[in-house]
């Protein structure tokens, strides 16, 4: 097993993965589980680089993503009528979700429109 110092700088193991030119977090955990990655490279990035540089995963494989506005994405969801947490994992995991949504609106939308879980499901 590696320890921290085996391990490229988030930098350099962020460069090695865009030059994969992976498109989403699917296609990491392929390329995890097809022995490939090399020693040097975190299998789980986000752990190990946690407060060491890692942002998110489009970060990670250099996926410019564009989301839809929060409105729009929250009239989305609303029009679906999905209404709790886990009605929202079984959509996300079940790859209805359109790409423009993102799996994580509470993150994407920080700041931007985000309000609460309820808010995004239409709860009053």
């Amino acid at each position: 097993m590696n320890t921290k110092r085996d391990f490229l700088s988030f930098e350099e193991a962020r460069e090695f993965v865009h030059g994969l030119k992976l498109k989403t977090h699917n296609d990491w955990i392929d390329y995890v589980e097809s022995g490939k990655r090399p020693a040097n490279v975190p299998a789980n990035p986000y752990l190990f680089y946690k407060g060491r540089g890692w942002v998110n995963w489009n970060d990670w494989i250099n996926n410019k993503k564009t989301f839809l506005p929060f409105v729009e994405a929250r009239s989305f969801i609303h029009d679906v009528n999905i209404k709790s947490f886990n009605e929202w994992r079984r959509y996300y995991k079940s790859c209805k979700r359109p790409d423009n949504i993102p799996t994580a609106p509470n993150k994407v939308y920080e700041g931007n429109g985000w309000v609460s879980w309820n808010d995004w499901f239409g709860k009053k």
